[in-house]
């Protein structure tokens, strides 16, 4: 639950990273959209290892079935 939480938070600060991303292209300025295209690309790996240690963390804390034999 945290980890969604946390990725739910993240969520609208890498929207606005990719609008600023494509601002910056269309606008022409390499320099600035390759210092947004750094933010979002560290984000967006933040967001997905907080993913993946919450994804791995269920798993190995989840209970196991019983065996019917």
């Amino acid at each position: 639950m945290a980890a969604i939480g946390t990725i739910g938070f993240r969520l609208p600060r890498l929207v606005s990273e990719m609008r600023q991303w494509r601002s910056a292209l269309r606008l022409g300025d390499a320099s600035v959209a390759d210092a947004w295209r750094s933010v979002l690309l560290v984000d967006c790996v933040g967001a997905v290892v907080v993913l993946a240690i919450g994804v791995v963390v269920f798993y190995a804390l989840r209970t196991r079935a019983k065996s019917a034999s």
